[in-house]
Formats: structure tokens, sequence, C-alpha cells
């Protein structure tokens, strides 16, 4: 993954940089490409992207999900003008595919999320220090691997956790 990963970034900065597609364009699509999707509903985001993220300490991790997250987040914050949350809950939610082996699920130390934090932050979050932001993490089963990311009040997230619960197949279920 990590020679495949290195060659995608490799072109998607020859393409911007050789040709007169810019940056911020390319990127918008590279998101849509990568399934990333930004809703919101009752108060809460939700970022879905249509991968896991990917493991700390791929050096271009950076470029290949977190680049399209921000020009995605862009897009989405001049066209909603999104509420800045000042204390909140960002929620990781790791779904890994059903259908395949259980050893692929990760440590959570082993998964780069301080990057889409940082991203988030920017556009979503008066400050992502502890003082004001709580970081959730957790795993589930599901129909094909992705990564949700929801972002809500602090009072909202027993609610929300509540429901998450009773709704899917956590991996203390199987």
């Amino acid at each position: 993954m990590i020679y495949s990963e290195r060659i995608i970034c490799r072109l998607r900065h020859l393409l911007y940089t050789a040709t007169s597609i810019k940056k911020a364009e390319y990127m918008q699509s590279v998101a849509q490409i990568h399934g990333t999707s930004i809703e919101e509903n009752n108060g809460i985001v939700k970022i879905t992207f249509s991968s896991l993220m990917l493991k700390r300490k791929q050096w271009q991790s950076s470029d290949l999900l977190i680049d399209p997250l921000y020009f995605a987040l862009s897009d989405y914050a001049d066209r909603h003008t999104p509420e800045k949350f000042r204390e909140c809950v960002v929620c990781f939610v790791n779904v890994y595919c059903r259908d395949l082996p259980s050893r692929r699920i990760r440590d959570y130390g082993n998964v780069e999320l301080k990057q889409a934090l940082d991203v988030i932050g920017v556009f979503l979050l008066e400050d992502d220090s502890g003082r004001l932001c709580d970081v959730y993490n957790t795993t589930e089963l599901g129909e094909a691997d992705c990564t949700c990311i929801f972002i809500m009040r602090k009072d909202c997230f027993p609610e929300w956790l509540a429901k998450r619960q009773n709704q899917v197949q956590a991996i203390s279920d199987f």
C-alpha cells in the first residue's frame, strides 16, 4: 500500500503543478472519488470517507486523505457557514467490513487521527485543545470499510452514543 500511496501522491502533485488545474479544484474532485461527504443533522456534523484512516507513520497520509478533506471542508464551509463548536466531542468511528477477517482491525494508536482533527479544527472547532474538545474512538462492523467522524456539542454526546450503540454492530457484539 505504501508504494502505491507514494505513486498516487506524486501523480497528483505532477497533475496540478504541470497543468492549469488548480489544486483546490482537483482536491475537491479527489474528495468525491474518496467518497468524502459532509452533512449536518440536528447540530451534529458527520464526515464520511469511503476508506479507513491510514496507519500512523505512513509519510504520505496527509497527501492521500487529509488534503482532500481540507478542500472538502473548505467547500462545505463556503456553501453552508457551519457552526464553530466551542465545547465539543469529536467521535472517530472506524467501520470494518464484517465479511473480512477481524485481524485487520487496528489498535487506535496505529491510526492517524491527529491530522484529521487539526483540519476539522480549522473549519468546525473554536479550539481542538483538550480543554474544550473531547475525542472518542470506536470500532464497528459494517457493510464496507469506511471512517465516520461526528462532531457535536458535549451535551449531545450521551444521547448520540446510546442511539448509536442500539443501531450498529459494535466489535463487542460479534
